[in-house]
């Protein structure tokens, strides 16, 4: 611990990969979404769907209900005092909007696959992200540039409707879809030299009289769209929308055209849209490796991993109540694809090791039952030819007989087998990406079969190439991902030698907040800065609301039974 090893500190992290919300979380989850698409091929669309809390009649009219105030209760102060419900409330929405208008409903086309996360802005309101796979769907460098086009133009657009003919899409766009700066979006940066002052989402977009398709990597590289919209002067703050989601979810919207052959956007997107929200992990390592034992070392790393960050009221609302952070179209399944002494196996349970022991002092067979040594390779006769991958993704246990003999059957809708990717460029990783493809797609009943003879995985691995058109195709996948990675690595490379952000001034004052935000933070100081303390729980009990006052009753009767149990 004290030399900050790496491995030690992957392994503790894995520890920490279900605590919902953390670094550690979002990594699974972005590796997850980097699995779907090598599969599936880059999404077709990133949408994101914001709450507009203080304008949102639903919300209002439940906030009104659930706390029994006046008509003209401020909708400010409601968010401020009763987030819980306004979180809750906006879920919900969402929920049912991509269930129903996107998934069933089809508005964009049919969806083959997505993934959607909840996300929150500094000043703490929700907002979801959302990656859509469209089936027959353009790619740009698959097709031509007049098919893409076309396609996005058929759902997407910037243009201002008419006030006449179109009364109330003119005034949700106008309401929610102008871009206004502010010191939230606006960056200053040095380029070549010079500083300048930009918006961080493109604002103001480029004006022109066609659409066209932009290089993906020079786009990147200075952070423009990879396709303009036709679009007006007076157009040019237009955050493109499709119309009949935003006459449908009446907040503001984004949706982009993202899909591209090389797959590097995707992979740029996938950093952006899983990534964690700001902490002090950095500091994590110089306080661990001052304690002194080994216990307080370990301690200290849960503790610090948990509370390395600020936390929102919506967002802790969210994850003490359960509410679903992320979700994605298909069940995605870890495989340690790795070689037999690099890879990692769960031990057995204190009373089976402490059985072991007494019975059999001299045996290592520490380690639970597993797919790849034990269930795999005694697999029934009729799966003889069923490499590791196809086991994994078709098939899952349906009982185990009298003579302990495991019956599996197909599943119905696969699973997509993730493991860990390797770089063949690099010596030190070379055997273990060939070892992991012989390992998912030479069938095997032991693993030293899958190298025998030839002397090294790369060997044994070009001479099944030939035969296994599956582990083939794996292979190129794998192989495009790494140029992407490689590509992303090169443009943010090229970026950090170009440009230089100014770091902000403190603003004693923080962030702009507008409209009825500001009563509600100025009506939540004041919630605080009364004595409260006399009041006593049952007084504190009678002040909830409908809405909270169920949830503190579930949590109550929780903890009372588990007291209770605990008690004997």
């Amino acid at each position: 611990v004290n030399s900050s090893d790496k491995q030690l500190e992957a392994n503790l992290s894995t520890m920490l990969q279900s605590v919902r919300g953390t670094k550690q979380f979002w990594f699974l989850k972005k590796s997850d979404l980097t699995c779907m698409i090598r599969e599936h091929g880059p999404p077709t669309l990133f949408l994101t769907f914001s709450c507009a809390e203080y304008d949102s009649p639903d919300i209002a009219s439940y906030l009104h209900k659930v706390n029994d105030v006046a008509d003209n209760y401020p909708i400010g102060r409601l968010c401020a005092e009763d987030p819980v419900s306004v979180s809750r409330k906006f879920s919900k929405k969402f929920h049912d909007f991509f269930n129903v208008v996107i998934v069933k409903g089809e508005v964009l086309g049919k969806v083959t696959n997505f993934f959607w996360k909840k996300e929150y802005q500094m000043r703490g309101a929700p907002h979801y992200h959302v990656l859509l796979g469209i089936e027959n769907a353009p790619v740009i460098g698959n097709d031509s540039d007049s098919e893409v086009l076309k396609w996005i133009q058929q759902h997407i657009t910037c243009r201002i409707p008419d006030e006449t003919s179109n009364p109330e899409l003119h005034c949700l766009v106008t309401k929610y879809q102008l871009h206004k700066c502010s010191s939230y979006c606006k960056r200053k940066v040095k380029v070549g030299g010079v500083f300048i002052t930009r918006c961080k989402f493109g604002f103001p977009r480029l004006e022109t009289e066609e659409a066209k398709i932009n290089s993906v990597n020079d786009c990147l590289k200075c952070r423009n769209k990879i396709y303009n919209l036709a679009r007006s002067f007076s157009e040019c703050r237009v955050n493109d929308y499709n119309p009949l989601l935003l006459l449908l979810w009446r907040a503001n919207i984004d949706i982009q055209f993202i899909s591209e052959n090389s797959l590097a956007l995707a992979h740029y997107v996938t950093g952006y849209v899983t990534k964690a929200e700001k902490s002090h992990m950095h500091e994590l390592w110089d306080e661990v490796g001052s304690k002194e034992t080994l216990y307080s070392k370990l301690w200290s790393f849960g503790v610090r991993s948990l509370r390395s960050r600020e936390c929102g009221l919506y967002e802790a609302s969210d994850i003490l109540l359960g509410d679903h952070l992320s979700e994605k179209s298909q069940t995605v399944q870890w495989i340690a694809a790795d070689q037999p002494h690099k890879r990692k196996r769960r031990l057995k349970n204190h009373n089976k090791l402490k059985e072991l022991l007494e019975t059999n002092p001299e045996s290592v067979n520490i380690f639970d039952s597993n797919v790849i040594d034990d269930f795999y390779p005694a697999r029934p006769d009729d799966l003889e030819s069923v490499c590791l991958y196809d086991f994994i993704k078709w098939y899952t246990l349906c009982q185990v007989d009298s003579s302990g003999n495991r019956k599996y059957r197909k599943l119905i809708k696969p699973r997509l087998p993730n493991h860990r990717l390797y770089d063949p460029t690099k010596e030190d990783q070379r055997e273990d990406y060939y070892y992991s493809l012989l390992l998912l797609f030479v069938p095997f009943r032991c693993e030293t079969e899958l190298i025998g003879d030839h002397g090294t995985a790369e060997q044994a691995f070009n001479n099944f190439l030939t035969s296994s058109c599956q582990m083939t195709c794996h292979h190129e996948k794998l192989s495009k991902m790494l140029e992407a990675q490689t590509t992303v690595r090169e443009i943010n490379e090229y970026r950090e030698a170009t440009e230089t952000e100014c770091p902000k001034e403190d603003d004693p004052k923080g962030l702009e907040i507008v409209g009825e935000a500001v009563a509600a933070m100025s009506d939540m100081h004041n919630m605080e800065c009364h004595d409260n303390n006399s009041l006593s729980l049952k007084e504190r009990i009678e002040m909830l609301n409908s809405d909270q006052f169920r949830v503190f009753k579930n949590i109550s009767d929780h903890l009372y039974h588990q007291k209770q149990h605990e008690n004997g």
